[in-house]
């Protein structure tokens, strides 16, 4: 089975992650590879612009590829990601790297505060939850901590899960009210041809 057999159904989030990374017969939104791609290199570049980092949470780690390669701009990376299995092949892969299950999108009670966190391609996820994962990113960053997000949009003139909350990057960036703006970044992608544009942004809480 594909990964996005466990995703969406009919046009729902069904989120079955676990299933997915277990169950799979192909490595999740290939990780091994798009972690290493240019997108993924363009988000580095962003990220890099006001390193060095110290503390690091990756959230939706998945299988922990890219949280290793965010080791270029911060001294330690924590990953956290909702699938026990994904986190557990992240420990085998990166033995260095820190990895949790973690849901972001329940309370949580916070024992830690980073310098950091990267929310990459983890929005669409999380959707029904947003007051509530806005309101863990706040308690898990330091004063003036950052935020790092990236979203891939479908095409926007068609209907897609989640439209009626971020329709477009321009509602992306409104999510973030409060926040201070220090990159951000819209491109359009033409690989497929459903492709929509590509955000990426990089925020500063004033909390």
């Amino acid at each position: 089975m594909s990964y996005n057999d466990f995703v969406f159904k009919d046009g729902q989030l069904i989120g079955r992650f676990d299933d997915m990374y277990r169950q799979s017969s192909v490595v999740p939104w290939e990780q091994d590879k798009r972690s290493f791609e240019w997108y993924a290199d363009l988000c580095l570049g962003v990220l890099n612009s006001h390193k060095p980092y110290g503390q690091l949470l990756d959230i939706g780690c998945g299988l922990g590829y890219f949280t290793h390669r965010l080791g270029a701009c911060s001294e330690k990376q924590t990953g956290w990601d909702i699938s026990e299995s994904a986190v557990e092949s992240a420990k085998a892969l990166f033995p260095n790297i820190e990895f949790e299950a973690r849901d972001i999108s329940q309370p949580l009670n916070i024992e830690m505060q980073y310098d950091i966190i990267c929310a990459r391609e983890l929005l669409w996820y999380v959707l029904p939850n947003l007051d509530i994962v806005f309101s863990n990113f706040k308690k898990l960053l330091k004063p003036n901590g950052y935020l790092f997000t990236a979203l891939s949009f479908p095409s926007l003139d068609k209907s897609f899960y989640g439209k009626e909350k971020i329709p477009n990057p321009r509602a992306l960036w409104n999510l973030f009210e409060g926040w201070t703006p220090i990159v951000t970044c819209t491109f359009q992608k033409h690989e497929y041809s459903n492709d929509g544009p590509n955000a990426l942004a990089l925020f500063q809480c004033k909390n």
